[in-house]
């Protein structure tokens, strides 16, 4: 029982890890989440107040895809209060459905 326990949980640590690195910015464009049910006029400033531009909707309110130049742009939309920063091929798997 105790070494299935152990195998179920590296499995889970793993399958968690990869999932991670699949959803990490690989480009200066990135998928950025506020709180759901936000106004959209919340993601588009916390893009501004970051240093980005915006590039698209996200098919949802709280949702948007952005880009900054340089390497401190994810840093700064997490400090301006974004809840998930992503990469954008990850989103619509994050949000299909209604």
């Amino acid at each position: 029982m105790r070494a299935t326990a152990i195998v179920a949980l590296n499995a889970l640590l793993v399958g968690t890890a990869m999932a991670a690195a699949a959803l990490v910015p690989k480009s200066a464009e990135v998928a950025v989440l506020v709180a759901p049910g936000s106004a959209p006029e919340e993601v588009v400033s916390l893009v501004a107040r970051a240093g980005g531009r915006l590039i698209d909707s996200g098919g949802r309110d709280w949702v948007a895809v952005a880009a900054g130049e340089d390497e401190g742009f994810v840093g700064r939309l997490y400090a301006e209060g974004a809840m998930l920063v992503i990469d954008p091929a990850g989103l619509f798997g994050c949000i299909s459905g209604e």
